[in-house]
């Protein structure tokens, strides 16, 4: 029994250390072996937004770096509720990019004015089914940010380098990425990421360039 417990342990570290398969991002538009599993039909919701956002949810980083945690437990198949079920409009400036192992791009916002410094993730994915996609002409925009070439490949995720760090304005509903969850409430869990909140805005819908910095 001790020795089948040993095996089964080792076996687990195995699977824990196996390294996450790539994803190669064929174009601003396309991926190849992106993966994802956590709450994604959430993420990938194809919804449009209103035709006008409510003046209480035009906000800024510094106002969803308050906001508190849902209540309950989020899980992977956990359906939106409460504020991630609300609309909301947020201006701020971009400080960082990423592109995602699910084909996401992963854009941070800061506060344009004030001592602020929290960010909050904005995230665009990537096309999920045949037929148009909503994003990909925002994809084309935030792609032309950068220098990069494609096609590209990476496996945790790859940091790009930013040529213009613009102030933009997103639409999109709330969502609580919860598997980021730090111990300070609504703010992610490892050292580089502690002034980055849980509460994102995914997936955005809208996207304009307020200033071109």
């Amino acid at each position: 029994m001790a020795k089948l417990l040993s095996m089964c342990a080792v076996a687990a570290l195995a699977i824990a250390a196996a390294p996450e398969p790539p994803v190669t991002f064929l174009s601003p538009t396309q991926c190849d072996g992106e993966h994802a599993v956590y709450r994604w039909a959430v993420k990938t919701d194809h919804e449009a937004p209103p035709d006008a956002i409510a003046e209480s949810n035009k906000v800024k980083p510094s106002d969803i770096a308050g906001w508190p945690e849902p209540r309950g437990k989020i899980g992977t198949l956990t359906p939106r509720s409460g504020r991630e079920k609300e609309w909301y409009q947020l201006t701020g400036k971009v400080t960082l990019l990423k592109a995602e192992p699910d084909g996401d791009l992963h854009i941070q916002l800061v506060d344009v004015d004030g001592p602020s410094q929290v960010n909050v993730v904005v995230e665009i994915p990537v096309k999920q089914a045949p037929g148009e996609s909503p994003w990909s002409d925002l994809r084309t925009t935030v792609f032309g940010w950068t220098n990069r070439t494609f096609p590209f490949t990476t496996t945790n995720g790859e940091k790009l380098n930013l040529m213009k760090t613009p102030v933009i304005r997103v639409e999109g509903k709330a969502f609580f990425d919860g598997q980021h969850r730090g111990s300070t409430p609504n703010r992610r869990n490892d050292e580089p990421n502690k002034e980055v909140t849980v509460w994102e805005i995914h997936p955005v819908m809208i996207l304009d360039v307020i200033a071109d910095q």
